[in-house]
C-alpha cells in the first residue's frame, strides 16, 4: 500500500436500506426489552403469589384460638366512677388475672376500678390486708408472677402492706 491511497471494500449501501436495517434493529431492541419486561413482571407476581399462599397456610397452622375467660362470681367488681358499665377487654384482664393468681395459690375476692384512673386496677387478695395495684397495660402473668414474688419477700421479712404497686415492669413498691 502507497500512502494517500484509500482502499474500499465494501459496498456502498443506499440511504434507505441504512434506514431499513437501523428500524429493524430498533424493533429488535424494544421487542427483547418487552420480552424481558414481561418474564420479570411474572416472575415478581408469581413469587408474590407463592409468598402470599405459604404466609396464609402458616397463618392457618399457627392461629390459636382466643379464649375470653370472664371473671367468676366469687369476684365482686367495684367501678368506682359510677358507670357500672366495665369492657370486655377489663372483664377478660379480670377473668385472666384471677386464673394465674389461682394458679399461684391465691385466691381474688374484689376488683375496684378507680375514678379518674383509665389503665390501673386495684385487685384484694384473700387472707391480705392491703391491696394490689396493677396495669391493664401489663400481661396478666407477668402481673401475677411479680404479685408473687412481692408477697413473697414481705412475708419472709415479716414486713406488711397497705398497699403494693406492680404496675412499672421488674419493679415493685409496698407502702
Amino acid at each position: 500500500m502507497k500512502l494517500g491511497r484509500t482502499r474500499v471494500i465494501k459496498k456502498a449501501e443506499s440511504t434507505s436500506a441504512r434506514r431499513r436495517v437501523s428500524r429493524h434493529l430498533r424493533w429488535r431492541k424494544i421487542v427483547a426489552i418487552l420480552v424481558v419486561g414481561v418474564v420479570i413482571v411474572s416472575l415478581v407476581a408469581l413469587s408474590a403469589l407463592t409468598v402470599k399462599e405459604w404466609l396464609g397456610r402458616r397463618r392457618r397452622d399457627v392461629a390459636v384460638k382466643v379464649e375470653k375467660i370472664q371473671p367468676t362470681a366469687a369476684v365482686e367488681i367495684v367501678d368506682e366512677t359510677g358507670s357500672m358499665e366495665v369492657s370486655e377487654k377489663v372483664k377478660t384482664y379480670i377473668g385472666q388475672i384471677e386464673v394465674d393468681l389461682a394458679d399461684l395459690g391465691y385466691r381474688l375476692n374484689k376488683v375496684v376500678l378507680p375514678a379518674n384512673l383509665m389503665r390501673e386496677v386495684d385487685l384484694y387478695l384473700e387472707d391480705r390486708p392491703g391491696y394490689i395495684k396493677a396495669s391493664l397495660d401489663r400481661g396478666t402473668a407477668v402481673t401475677a408472677e411479680d404479685i408473687d414474688r412481692m408477697l413473697k419477700y414481705l412475708d419472709n421479712n415479716g414486713f406488711g402492706f397497705e398497699y403494693l404497686d406492680v404496675r412499672i415492669e421488674r419493679k415493685a413498691y409496698y407502702k
